[in-house]
């Protein structure tokens, strides 16, 4: 089975998930890779979709540093599991500390506040 990028509006998208997405726009994540900045339109524990990430292709490793609303950059590893006709890229989180996870979870946490 080989893996195409697809259209982000595919049913199959929202089938794939295993973490619930965060959606609003106040609480989307700065994401820094290299020279590459984007801004992420939804993220999840498992991984996020992000603007700016121009160059990366499906299945390129991605390093760098996410920043939640008002949170401390923290570092990421991750995968690029999709790329949409729009240019976003969907990436697949494979390693980050402990503290990015928590920085994440507050930032949803203090937006349902």
């Amino acid at each position: 089975m080989s893996i195409r990028p697809i259209s982000g509006n595919s049913p199959r998208t929202a089938d794939q998930r295993q973490h619930e997405r965060v959606y609003g726009k106040d609480r989307q994540l700065s994401i820094k890779s290299g020279k590459k900045e984007g801004k992420t339109s939804n993220w999840s524990q498992g991984g996020f979709l992000a603007d700016g990430l121009d160059e990366d292709e499906l299945n390129d490793q991605v390093e760098g540093t996410m920043e939640g609303p008002g949170q401390t950059r923290q570092r990421f590893a991750g995968k690029v599991v999709r790329v949409q006709d729009d240019g976003k890229r969907a990436v697949q989180l494979v390693s980050f500390d402990s503290s990015a996870l928590l920085a994440m979870q507050s930032a949803d946490d203090e937006s349902n506040s």
